[in-house]
């Protein structure tokens, strides 16, 4: 059994600024309510922090919206 074998792609959102990965878009849409996520956003303003995210593997993509 490899390191690959335990490893399953996922799609979802990741918020680079608060480095937290979400499955669903209401999920991802209350995150971005969170006090964490706006405290956050002050320290690095004229980012949204949020981008659709491919994960497995061990690499993570972009996903075209």
């Amino acid at each position: 059994s490899s390191a690959l074998d335990i490893l399953v792609p996922k799609a979802g959102f990741f918020c680079q600024i608060c480095s937290l990965f979400y499955a669903d878009e209401p999920s991802m849409i209350n995150h971005c309510r969170t006090p964490l996520h706006r405290q956050n956003m002050e320290v690095r303003p004229g980012k949204t922090g949020i981008s659709p995210q491919i994960l497995g593997f061990g690499a993570a993509e972009n996903s075209p919206r």
